[in-house]
C-alpha cells in the first residue's frame, strides 16, 4: 500500500473490468516533470485580492467549457459547497461530474411524453442503439444543476451564411465556421473532417433529407444562439453512432428541435432551452436541458452505463449553500490570468513534480510563495500573498488506465482537460481538495489533450499548492504565456 491521490492509502493500480492494471510502467516514466507557467502579482488595492475573510469552497463560478478560449470566464452562477460531492472511493469530485449510478437526463423540470412517445437507454460501449442493445427507461433527475456555457472565440472571420443546398451533392468541411445562418438541405451530404467548431448566431438547420456525417477521427462542436433544427428526414452523425463526437451547446432559450423522422446522435447541453423531439424523430446520446418534450411517436434513447471502465459508479451527492465567492465582477475576474499594466505584473515560474515509488508525480507545498520579495513585493508582510498562477501542459489519454489529476489548494483552482472543466475549486476554500479521473470525461483513447491549471491565492496568509497525478504531463514552453517584460526571471 502507498499514499497518493487524495493522500489516503490505496494500491497504486486501477481496477478495470475485474483485473488490476498498473498505473504506468515505472521504467518508462521520467523521474520528474517540470511544469512551466506564469505568476501574476496584484496590487494590494485590487478588490479580489488581499482578502482577510474565508468565503468557503464554491463551485460553478466558471464555465464548464473554455469554449475555444485559453482562460475561464466568470459565470457568477456559483454556489457554496456546504458538503462535498464524492465518488465511489469517497474522494471529492466536482459537483457537475456527479453520477448517482443511474443512466439519466439532467433536467430542471419533469419531461413531457405525448401521443405514443417513449424513452429508453442503450449501452454505447456495445455499439449503436437497437436490437439487443435496448435498456429500460432513463431517470430524469429534476432540479439538476445547469452548467454555464461561454460562446467560443474562433480565429475565423464572421460570414453571413454557410449554405450547402445543392441537390444530392457533397461538401467537406474542415475549418471552423462563424456565421449568422448555417443550412444543409435537399439531400446534400456535409462531411466533417478534423476537429471542427461552428458558432452560429441565428439559425442552424439540417433539413430535407440532408445528412451531416463525420469522417474517421473527426469531431463537430456546435454553439448555437437561437434556432437549432433537424427536420424532414434529416440525419446527423448516424454514420458513426458515437454521440460523443457531435456536441451541441445551446446558448439561448429556444429548443433543440428534432422532427419529422429526423435522427441524430449527439450530446446536447441546453441549460436554458428544451430538447424537443416530435413526429417520429429520434435522438440518441446524452442531454442536459431545462426539460425534454416528446410528441407524436418520438423516441429518446439515452446512452450510458452506470460504470466507468467496468467499475460501478455510485457517487454520493453533496449539498449546496449560500455565500459569496468574493469575486467582485466579470471585469475584475478578467484581470486574473492576463497581463494588465498597472493592475498586475508577471513573471515566469516552474514547479517540479517528483515521481514516487508508485509512479505518481507530486508537488506538495504547504507554504507556496513563488514571488516573495519580487514584483510588487510583500507589502510589509512575511510573504507576497496576492497572485495567480497558470500552467499549460499536454497529456496523452490512455483509456481505462486509471489516469487522474488531484489538487488541493488554499484558494481558487480550476483545471481543464481539453476544454472540459475537471476540477472546480472556486472561492477561498481553506485547503479543499478534488480529483478528476480522466475516464469520466469521454476522451478519445490515444489523443493528446491540453491541460490548463488556473490557481489564485487571494487571502492574506501563506498558500497551499499540492498537485498529484499519475499522468505524464509534457510542459509547454514559457513563451506561450504573456509575461511582463520587466519581470523576466
Amino acid at each position: 500500500m502507498t499514499t497518493n491521490r487524495t493522500g489516503r492509502a490505496w494500491t497504486a493500480a486501477a481496477i478495470v473490468m475485474g483485473t488490476i492494471l498498473p498505473v504506468a510502467a515505472a521504467e518508462a516514466q521520467e523521474a520528474r516533470a517540470i511544469l512551466r507557467g506564469t505568476v501574476r502579482d496584484f496590487r494590494p488595492d485590487h478588490p479580489d485580492f488581499g482578502i482577510a475573510a474565508t468565503g468557503g469552497h464554491f463551485a460553478g463560478n466558471v464555465g464548464l467549457s473554455l469554449a475555444g478560449q485559453t482562460r475561464p470566464t466568470l459565470s457568477q452562477a456559483g454556489f457554496l459547497v456546504s458538503s462535498q460531492w464524492r465518488d465511489e472511493r469517497a474522494d471529492p469530485i466536482a459537483p457537475h461530474l456527479f453520477n448517482s449510478g443511474a443512466v439519466g437526463v439532467n433536467v430542471v423540470s419533469a419531461p413531457t411524453f405525448d401521443n405514443k412517445s417513449f424513452a429508453d437507454t442503450y449501452d454505447p460501449t456495445v455499439g449503436a442503439y437497437g436490437g439487443g442493445n435496448v435498456g429500460s427507461a432513463p431517470a430524469f433527475p429534476t432540479g439538476s444543476l445547469m452548467p454555464t456555457i461561454n460562446a467560443p472565440t474562433l480565429g475565423v472571420p464572421f460570414v453571413n451564411s454557410y449554405k450547402r443546398v445543392a441537390n444530392r451533392q457533397t461538401t467537406i468541411l474542415s475549418t471552423d465556421v462563424f456565421c449568422k445562418d448555417f443550412l444543409v438541405a435537399n439531400g446534400h451530404v456535409l462531411y466533417i473532417d478534423g476537429n471542427v467548431t461552428a458558432h452560429v448566431t441565428e439559425s442552424f438547420k439540417i433539413q430535407n433529407q440532408a445528412r451531416l456525417e463525420l469522417l474517421p477521427g473527426a469531431t463537430f462542436t456546435l454553439y448555437i444562439n437561437k434556432v437549432c433544427t433537424f427536420q424532414d428526414h434529416a440525419f446527423a452523425n448516424m454514420n458513426t453512432a458515437d454521440y460523443t463526437l457531435f456536441r451541441i451547446f445551446n446558448l439561448g432559450t429556444e429548443p433543440v428541435l428534432i422532427q419529422n423522422q429526423s435522427e441524430i446522435y449527439a450530446h446536447v447541453i441546453s441549460p436554458d432551452g428544451l430538447l424537443y423531439v416530435q413526429d417520429g424523430g429520434d435522438f440518441y446520446g446524452a442531454a442536459t436541458a431545462q426539460s425534454v418534450f416528446l410528441q407524436n411517436q418520438a423516441g429518446l434513447h439515452i446512452a450510458g452505463v452506470p460504470n466507468v471502465c467496468g467499475v460501478a459508479i455510485a457517487d454520493t451527492a453533496g449539498a449546496s449553500g449560500v455565500g459569496s465567492s468574493l469575486i467582485t465582477s466579470q471585469d475584475t475576474f478578467g484581470q486574473w490570468f492576463r497581463d494588465i499594466p498597472g493592475v498586475n505584473a508577471s513573471t515566469r515560474h516552474a514547479i517540479t513534480l517528483d515521481r514516487n515509488n508508485s509512479g505518481v508525480y507530486e508537488y506538495l507545498d504547504n507554504a507556496f510563495a513563488p514571488i516573495d520579495g519580487v514584483l510588487y513585493g510583500n507589502g510589509g508582510g512575511a510573504h507576497n500573498t496576492s497572485f495567480t498562477y497558470e500552467i499549460s501542459a499536454t497529456l496523452t489519454y490512455h483509456a481505462c488506465s486509471g489516469q487522474y489529476i488531484w489538487f488541493e489548494g488554499s484558494d481558487d483552482c480550476w483545471v481543464y482537460i481539453g476544454d472540459q472543466l475537471g476540477i472546480d475549486l472556486g472561492g477561498l476554500n481553506a485547503g479543499s481538495g478534488q480529483i478528476i479521473e480522466l475516464d469520466r470525461l469521454g476522451l478519445v483513447d490515444g489523443q493528446v489533450y491540453t491541460v490548463r491549471l488556473f490557481y489564485a491565492h487571494r487571502a492574506g496568509t501563506v498558500g497551499r499548492f499540492n498537485l498529484r497525478t499519475n499522468v505524464e504531463l509534457v510542459p509547454e514552453p514559457f513563451g506561450l504565456a504573456a509575461v511582463s517584460s520587466p519581470y523576466f526571471d
